[in-house]
Formats: C-alpha cells, sequence, structure tokens
C-alpha cells in the first residue's frame, strides 16, 4: 500500500466533502421541521369564545392571548389563562413545553395549542373516589390533622357536585357526562407584564 501526499490529499478531500453532506442535510431536516411548526395554520380566538363555543374550537389548532390568573406550583403541569371578562381557561403543556413558570402569574401570556375535551362520566368518578380512598387508605396509620379532613370534605362536595352535573346535562341533552376543555399548549410566550 503506497502512502502519498497525494493519497492522503484525496481521502481528505472526500471525507470533507462527506461530513460536509450530512452536515447539511441534518442542519436542512431541521429547519424544515421548524418552518413545519411556524407554518402550522392557527385560528386566533377569545378566551371567551373558548368558554362558549368550545365543540367550534375542539381538535383544532387555535391563538389565543390572557392574564396568566394561576400556575400549579406542583410541577407546574397547569396553567390558568383569564381574559377582562373574567373567563378562565386551564392550560396544559404539550409537545417541547414541560411544565409552566410560576413567575407567568399576573403577566400577559399567548398560547398556540390545540384545545382538549376531557368527559367525566360516572366511570370516571369512581375511579376518582377509588384513587381517593386509596390514598386515604395509605395514610390510615398516620395521624390525619383537621387539613385532610377539610380537604377529604371538598373532595366529596365536588364529586356530588359533578354527579349532579352529569344528570343535568343528560336530562337536558341526553348526555350522561361533562365537558372539561383545555388547551395543549406547544407554543407559550410571556408578553409584558399586565398592567
Amino acid at each position: 500500500m503506497e502512502f502519498s501526499f497525494k493519497n492522503i490529499k484525496s481521502r481528505f478531500i472526500s471525507l470533507l466533502a462527506l461530513t460536509m453532506l450530512f452536515t447539511t442535510a441534518c442542519g436542512t431536516k431541521e429547519a424544515e421541521q421548524a418552518e413545519q411548526v411556524e407554518s402550522q395554520n392557527y385560528e386566533t380566538v377569545t378566551i371567551e369564545q373558548l368558554v362558549k363555543t368550545p365543540d367550534n374550537f375542539l381538535e383544532k389548532s387555535i391563538a389565543l392571548n390572557g392574564i396568566c390568573s394561576h400556575v400549579c406550583s406542583h410541577g407546574g403541569r397547569r396553567m390558568f389563562l383569564e381574559d377582562d371578562a373574567g373567563n378562565t381557561i386551564r392550560i396544559e403543556p404539550a409537545g417541547n413545553i414541560e411544565k409552566f413558570d410560576v413567575a407567568f402569574v399576573d403577566n400577559s401570556i399567548s398560547i398556540k395549542g390545540i384545545l382538549k375535551e376531557k368527559r367525566i362520566d360516572e366511570e370516571v368518578l369512581k375511579e376518582m373516589e377509588e384513587k381517593e380512598k386509596a390514598e386515604h387508605q395509605h395514610e390510615s396509620e398516620e395521624k390525619h390533622c383537621e387539613n385532610d379532613a377539610a380537604g377529604s370534605s371538598n373532595f366529596e362536595k365536588r364529586i356530588a357536585t359533578l354527579r349532579q352535573k352529569i344528570e343535568e346535562r343528560k336530562a337536558k341533552e341526553g348526555k350522561a357526562y361533562v365537558s372539561d376543555y383545555f388547551v395543549a399548549a406547544d407554543s407559550c410566550i410571556t408578553n409584558a407584564p399586565a398592567k
């Protein structure tokens, strides 16, 4: 095998060309993916529209603005946006968003995402009750404080209220569930602080 400057030079050039080809191809793919996200059509809606006519926007890509009224402190997995009239919609992280920052509270927020529906029926309520019961059985060896009893009472009231709403909707619309609407956000931008 002969080693010459010419062989080394041609191999180096070939290797460099291959490297450039792969780098360019990967860069193009990433740019195309970013371009797809940017070019996705989002219908601009208000929180009031989502609250009053959610079925019109269900499973559609939407963009909305509002004031962040709350971010759940346990993990930041929920955020609530509010408009000037007091209408509120829950926002949950999706896509590349893992959680929301509690610093968002009282700031103007722009969201892009998809409106989702979670149906709560009798089966879901029973699962919630079983989960709550299991959690309390696990804690039964520990001494419960007054807050635990109050929390349990609030849970029971929430379940009773949901059952009542399910019955009312069933009687009125023939649907044996209540709908819980939220936006699965794939984009979240903090604007200037609200005044």
